[in-house]
């Protein structure tokens, strides 16, 4: 599975970065890093997190590799929603993908190329739960404890994709 998230959207949303990200964006940015990346290990997803630069003068996009992830900086004009959008119609064959964002407008988007969406508070619910302190790998869809596992849980990913793909096919998608 590959996850994209919408960097700031994220970072806007989590209650212990509001009050730091208004008075060091370089050290929340890498708070959110960092727990991306113990995300992506404990969950053995590959995650791709999208900062906007939209704002500054980059020319082109920066993409840096982190322990389980890719940080993702766009270039000039260029927001991280249309970036996200750009990226799923470019990737997206046959590939599980998960946006994480709050944004209804980029939510809208995706949904209709066929990927799932999560809102922020979702996302960081899970990422409260997670094991990686028992160092023990979870399962896609195995966010909530003591839960009934879910369809993703108990079929193969090759399965999962191919009933994806029947539902957008049944959709008009």
């Amino acid at each position: 599975m590959i996850m994209l998230v919408d960097g700031y959207n994220l970072l806007h949303n989590l209650p212990e970065c509001t009050y730091d990200l208004k008075h060091d964006l370089e050290a929340t940015r890498d708070y959110l890093i960092g727990k991306l990346s113990r995300y992506a290990s404990d969950y053995d997803v590959e995650v791709r997190v999208i900062f906007d630069a939209h704002y500054t003068n980059h020319l082109k996009t920066s993409i840096k590799k982190q322990v389980g992830i890719r940080i993702v900086y766009t270039k000039t004009d260029e927001t991280a929603d249309n970036y996200i959008i750009n990226w799923i119609k470019k990737y997206h064959q046959g590939k599980y993908i998960e946006v994480i964002t709050s944004d209804q407008g980029l939510s809208r988007a995706v949904k209709q190329l066929g990927v799932t969406t999560r809102k922020t508070i979702e996302f960081d619910d899970t990422c409260s739960q997670s094991n990686s302190v028992l160092g023990q790998k979870r399962k896609l869809g195995s966010a909530i404890l003591n839960s009934e596992p879910l369809l993703g849980d108990r079929i193969g990913k090759s399965a999962f994709n191919d009933l994806k793909e029947l539902k957008r096919k049944l959709e008009g998608k």
